[in-house]
């Protein structure tokens, strides 16, 4: 065998390693950490979703804050009046603290599990017909920062 023919076998080894590296460092670099995900539950119909925005234990800037609690989701479930809601978050959720957006609750849940009356989140202003659906807003609170969004579409059967 040639020095020309070995030498040109090596290079398209090498550059076959490289490419391998390059696109395996590539994926990884694709792959983000999931974000915690929150449960809702009414009459054994669950459903899970990861954050609308979540940032790693860090606050959510402000300007970025208002479009994450706009934010329109495909995660539903349909409550009936009388139902009640179970929501679930994850221990490092509780652990931080988290509240309902828009709720009267003052004070941060530090549990896993909160039950709710599913006709609250259906009230409507006085004077105005009741909603058909609604929005449920998680907010997880680190040092009365919003780190974490989850957000779950609420439908009245």
């Amino acid at each position: 065998m040639s020095n020309a023919t070995s030498g040109s076998r090596r290079r398209l080894r090498t550059a076959t390693a490289l490419g391998a590296v390059s696109l395996g460092l590539l994926a990884l670099s694709a792959c983000q950490k999931p974000t915690p995900l929150t449960t809702v539950t009414v009459n054994g119909d669950s459903v899970h979703t990861g954050a609308a925005c979540y940032n790693d234990g860090k606050a959510i800037p402000n300007n970025k804050l208002k479009d994450c609690l706009s934010k329109k989701t495909d995660a539903s479930v349909t409550v009936a009046q009388g139902d009640r809601v179970r929501l679930g978050v994850e221990p490092d959720v509780a652990d931080n603290g988290w509240v309902l957006y828009g709720s009267q609750q003052q004070q941060a849940f530090h549990t896993t599990y909160q039950s709710f009356s599913g006709d609250a989140f259906f009230q409507s202003m006085q004077g105005q017909a009741p909603t058909d659906s609604s929005q449920l807003t998680v907010l997880e609170l680190k040092d009365k920062k919003v780190t974490g969004v989850w957000v779950v579409k609420l439908k009245r059967s």
